[in-house]
């Protein structure tokens, strides 16, 4: 017999039904999917309240994601040929509504293929492509709680690369990630 916790979802704020022996859960509204490092039950009540996935994974762009302090949204992709090159380009935003300051990096952002190879954005590239409206994200952005940063992150592929995800880490201690299914 199932024992049932009622959370909120993490994105949309949907009302679910959970398994309390559950790890990992899906919310029916916004379709996100989401991962936890122990079992609902285990959960003290305040962190049922606050849920902060360990793996948050989604298809749509153009939501707002809590990653760990982190809050991120994919607003737009574009993939172009440039100067004989394959740059496949996203238009990001983070926003500080934590009382911390925060680190943004380019380097937070992989692609990874269906064999599993990942390709790093290209940090050196700081001047925007012609065809990308805006401006580049800087290799790294300090914001201070209440403000906001928006740019483009690229990445250069070899011809014929297909990209299986996309994936945003919030650092290398207590890592937190999201993953964009792009297939």
């Amino acid at each position: 017999m199932f024992n049932f916790i009622h959370l909120n979802c993490p994105t949309c704020g949907a009302q679910l039904r959970v398994s309390e022996d559950s790890q990992r859960f899906d919310c029916e509204h916004c379709g996100n999917n989401y991962l936890l490092s122990q079992k609902i039950s285990e959960l003290e009540p305040a962190e049922r309240e606050n849920i902060l996935a360990d793996s948050t994974y989604t298809h749509k762009l153009k939501q707002w994601l809590k990653v760990g302090d982190y809050e991120i949204c994919l607003h737009e992709i574009q993939t172009v040929q440039q100067d004989g090159l394959n740059i496949f380009a996203i238009s990001v935003e983070y926003r500080n509504n934590s009382k911390e300051t925060l680190s943004c990096r380019r380097n937070q952002w992989t692609l990874f293929d269906p064999e599993g190879y990942a390709y790093d954005n290209d940090e050196n590239d700081s001047k925007p492509y012609e065809c990308l409206p805006g401006q580049m994200l800087g290799n790294h952005r300090i914001l201070t709680p209440g403000s906001k940063v928006r740019g483009w992150v690229t990445f250069k592929l070899p011809t014929g690369t297909t990209v299986e995800r996309l994936q945003f880490l919030t650092g290398n201690f207590s890592a937190k990630t999201a993953e964009y299914l792009l297939k």
